[in-house]
């Protein structure tokens, strides 16, 4: 017996001839005989293992996925957990509700076996090449046929949800804690037959955190809706504990029926996620629910419940100061004179406005101070700046949290970019104009304007 790789036995069963004392005979000069019409006789077949084949089955380690494969416990072969098609296991499993395909059939466990074709009674006659031209024209250029788009499925908004959180009023972060009750400060909506409710037993920071109804028959669904509406998007940031097990239950996390995260196992304990929410209306759907799979005899150790806690919503802050008014005035405070508009698009970076330092006396200074939140994994924050200013007789400063991050005492010839990530939680912004006290200003005479103008801020929540 003959092992050709750890899956595929050949087997032999010609055995090898003894050797004999007869000589062998001279070679002839005769030709060699014309072949017989008679077959040679039939390869063996090698035999497949007896490992299991690749079929569809719902992926353990990613809840709403149905995978192609043979990477399945041998305890699945002949249960309800495999099927033949991708569409019967979305269908039976899944309810077909944002299932997501994988194939990967790792043809090395169980390899397709080809039987050699029967052996011709005469000899394979090679056709002889030919040195004359076709009679076809070649073709010019291939021509590439441009794939059918998908349909686009308009998504429909849950009847449950019936208001939304106005994220534009808002330039700092939007938080809930569950404090008061589920529909306290956000307009939480939940399924009427399963639904979510506030318990103290277990939570992230404070008293209260947001659990779900355990889902304990088939088909069961506990969901969870919040709808944002934010015109230039942002993050939805919170806590969350995961009590549920594949292929019994599993957690979803949705937007506009989209999943974009999920859990398929319990968690250690409590886990930060930051999910993007783009520009526009947008639902997010957090559902707790168990496939068409009864549960094991005795059950298992799990709830089948999952908790969120701290949710904030950080918008995306954009300034462009082009409407005479500050986005971000509810969190904007100046100390000293304000700074104002400059309309004259010359002194803008992009667009027909600015924001200007003051003129002030010697010895003075103006400041614009702006709070804003980072999400778990910071902000990135952007902005540009020009300046007309000489030391000893001004200066202009920028710090995030009372650390100096600019300082420009000389003129510049053009606009600059300043970029760099703002930590988790709430940071303050200073923007400073200054100047010199008069007994040192009186000494020169200023070669600019003694302004300072910046355009452009952009802070964008990270994921």
């Amino acid at each position: 017996m003959k092992k050709t790789n750890p899956y595929i036995i050949i087997e032999t069963d010609v055995p090898t001839p003894k050797p004999t004392n007869v000589p062998t005979p001279k070679p002839s000069n005769a030709p060699t005989p014309k072949p017989t019409n008679v077959p040679t006789p039939k390869p063996s077949t090698p035999k497949p293992t007896d490992s299991p084949g690749c079929m569809w089955h719902p992926n353990p380690f990613a809840f709403g996925t149905c995978k192609y494969s043979n990477e399945y416990p041998t305890s699945w072969a002949g249960s309800s957990f495999l099927y033949d098609s991708y569409a019967a296991c979305c269908d039976v499993v899944w309810k077909n509700v944002g299932c997501k395909k994988e194939e990967a059939c790792d043809t090395t466990l169980n390899p397709p076996v080809m039987p050699t074709p029967e052996p011709t009674p005469e000899p394979t006659n090679i056709p002889e090449p030919t040195n004359k031209p076709t009679s076809s024209k070649p073709t010019l250029r291939p021509t590439t046929v441009k794939p059918t788009p998908r349909p686009t499925v308009k998504y429909t908004i849950p009847p449950v949800v019936k208001s939304t959180i106005d994220a534009s009023k808002f330039s700092n972060e939007i938080f809930d804690g569950f404090e008061d009750g589920l529909t306290s400060i956000w307009p939480w909506a939940t399924t009427p037959d399963l639904p979510w409710s506030t318990d103290d037993s277990d939570k992230f920071e404070g008293k209260f955190s947001a659990r779900s109804q355990p889902v304990l028959n088939k088909g069961d669904e506990s969901d969870l809706h919040v709808a944002i509406t934010s015109p230039l998007g942002g993050m939805l940031d919170f806590w969350v504990k995961s009590d549920v097990q594949m292929p019994f239950s599993g957690c979803y996390i949705n937007i506009d029926g989209e999943s974009k995260k999920g859990y398929t196992y319990p968690s250690s304990g409590w886990e930060s996620m930051a999910i993007p929410i783009p520009p526009g209306q947008h639902v997010v759907m957090f559902r707790v629910w168990r496939p068409n799979f009864s549960l094991p005899p005795g059950g298992n150790h799990v709830s089948h419940t999952i908790r969120i806690d701290s949710v904030r919503y950080i918008p995306t802050i954009s300034e462009g100061f082009e409407s005479g008014k500050l986005q971000v005035e509810s969190e904007v405070t100046f100390i000293g004179r304000e700074w104002g508009f400059d309309f004259d698009p010359s002194n803008a970076h992009e667009g027909n406005a600015s924001l200007r330092s003051p003129i002030i006396d010697a010895g003075q200074s103006s400041t614009m101070k702006l709070k804003a939140s980072a999400s778990s994994e910071g902000s990135l924050i952007s902005f540009w700046y020009r300046t007309s200013v000489f030391m000893p007789i001004d200066k202009f400063t920028f710090k995030i949290n009372g650390k100096q991050w600019i300082g420009v005492s000389t003129q510049q010839g053009g606009w600059k970019k300043f970029t760099t990530v703002l930590s988790p939680g709430e940071s303050i912004l200073e923007w400073s104009y200054v100047t010199s006290p008069a007994t040192i200003a009186q000494q020169f005479d200023h070669p600019g304007e003694g302004r300072v103008w910046i355009d452009d801020i952009l802070i964008v929540p990270k994921a």
